[in-house]
């Protein structure tokens, strides 16, 4: 058992145990163990009642087996599992799309991956338009970017959105948006998060432009479940639980997963949700395989029976922390192995550094250490480096066409070394930056067969760096938990 599970069970008393209502088990070797697994079970279900029936008819399943597999089952049960249902939660709703598509002309909306976390609704809004439209990027100057925000505002402009609920009508307004073109094709995805109040009717519509029909969906109360082998195949490493089911479809074998993160892991994004803080997107983070049969910078893989890794087709997020992989793989490739990559976390960590400026042209070496809980930084070198370059700013000159601005810079470029120090936790990122100094940003290069090592590159355009010092910020370290994910799946 892992050690957060050991440390409750352990501080149980047998008086304590005593104290508790009996359900009954068919015969384990660890009685102890089984009397603990009693009361834990017994203290979630005076919580959340409706679950009791559910939790003793399936430990009497797993009493015949190890303690392992108990625990495993234990850390995942009293979850809820998205298309599947409740296990332990306050009130959690599940989303079912009444009409999720509207179509005219060469234009169609769509309401998908939807979901409900906490008090919010999550979802996409497609915009698909595919008039005739010839897209030529080149016409639009050397940075495409304020062209596609004008295509952007206009499809904002002819497609308003409006939420209905109720009496209540409201403009919707979306945290972020993504946008796609090519010839004859222009997409407008808004992603939804919307603020839901259970005390109201659970029917919403959605009206999009000039459409005489609205986008519409229910809320419904999630149920518990109570053939929890719906739930398929569970892995557990490190309080984290990811759960995998397999069938097949026209496109391929298709995965479904979903996960239970602990409490460290939950610092970073791992399962496809954004989580954005101000220009900063957290899911950043690198795959890391055991395995020599990972596909590169692949989260995850399917493993056939005859031990092949089956090409990749589609994959998508769904859920709040879960989605979907489609794999070019047939029935008799199963039963298969689901891979997920080892977990990254990161601590609120931060130091501040002063290291030296050399001389414009000149490379000096240096012994520098940053220390984090997992691991050590260390910068052997700095160089600095006078020219002139793009700043990565577009201007427009008097005849109306764009150009990339050009301007006197001044680069600092450091070598750095990670070296972790646990087998466990592995340290392998780190966000460093100039401050209390005007600079205009860095950024971290690393090498293409050593992950560990780092140029961070400092460019100061407009400024002269006459300083003898300047002050670093080395935060948020990232690291990968140990324990690659292996998850036996079958056909459904």
């Amino acid at each position: 058992m892992d050690n957060k599970l050991e440390d409750f069970l352990d501080s149980i008393t047998q008086e304590e145990l005593q104290q508790w209502e009996q359900i009954d088990f068919m015969d384990m070797e660890d009685k102890l163990s089984q009397k603990r697994i009693q009361k834990m079970v017994n203290k979630k279900c005076k919580k959340y009642p409706h679950s009791l029936a559910v939790a003793a008819c399936f430990l009497l399943l797993l009493a015949i087996v190890t303690v392992k597999p108990v625990q495993a089952e234990l850390e995942r049960i009293f979850h809820f599992i998205p298309d599947i249902g409740l296990v332990e939660s306050d009130m959690v709703y599940e989303v079912e799309i009444l009409c999720g598509k509207l179509q005219k002309d060469n234009v169609t909306i769509e309401l998908k991956d939807c979901y409900v976390k906490d008090n919010f609704l999550f979802g996409t809004i497609s915009i698909t338009d595919t008039s005739p439209y010839d897209y030529q990027p080149e016409t639009l100057g050397k940075v495409i970017l304020e062209g596609d925000e004008m295509v952007e505002n206009e499809m904002y402009e002819k497609y308003p959105i409006t939420w209905y609920h109720g009496e209540k009508q409201n403009t919707l307004f979306f945290p972020h948006a993504g946008l796609h073109l090519r010839e004859n094709f222009k997409q407008l995805n808004q992603y939804l998060q919307l603020i839901i109040d259970d005390s109201e009717s659970l029917y919403h519509e959605i009206a999009v432009g000039d459409f005489c029909k609205k986008l519409s969906f229910r809320l419904k109360k999630s149920k518990p479940i109570f053939d929890l082998k719906e739930i398929g195949s569970t892995v557990t490493k490190n309080d984290t639980s990811i759960t995998a089911s397999a069938k097949m479809t026209k496109e391929g074998a298709k995965i479904n997963y979903y996960a239970v993160s602990s409490e460290e892991a939950k610092t970073i994004s791992q399962f496809g949700s954004l989580i954005y803080s101000g220009d900063k997107i957290s899911w950043f983070y690198l795959p890391h395989f055991q395995s020599k049969n990972a596909p590169p910078y692949h989260r995850y893989y399917l493993e056939t029976k005859e031990g092949k890794i089956a090409p990749l087709k589609s994959a998508k997020s769904l859920l709040e922390n879960g989605g979907e992989a489609i794999f070019e793989a047939t029935k008799k490739d199963f039963p298969a192995i689901f891979h997920y990559t080892e977990l990254s976390a990161k601590t609120e960590e931060c130091e501040f550094i002063d290291i030296p400026v050399p001389k414009v042209g000149q490379t000096i070496e240096v012994d520098i250490p940053i220390f984090f809980q997992y691991g050590t930084v260390k910068i052997s070198s700095i160089s600095h480096i006078k020219s002139v370059d793009y700043t990565g700013y577009s201007r427009i000159n008097a005849e109306g066409e764009y150009y990339d601005e050009k301007a006197e810079m001044e680069k600092l470029i450091l070598q750095m070394k990670i070296e972790p120090n646990q087998k466990k936790r592995i340290l392998y990122k780190i966000d460093a930056k100039p401050v209390n100094i005007n600079y205009d940003g860095g950024h971290l290069l690393e090498d293409e067969n050593d992950i560990f090592s780092k140029t961070l590159e400092l460019q100061f355009y407009h400024h002269s760096l006459e300083e003898d010092m300047i002050k670093l910020q080395f935060d948020d370290p990232i690291y990968w938990i140990e324990g690659e994910y292996e998850i036996p799946v079958d056909l459904e």
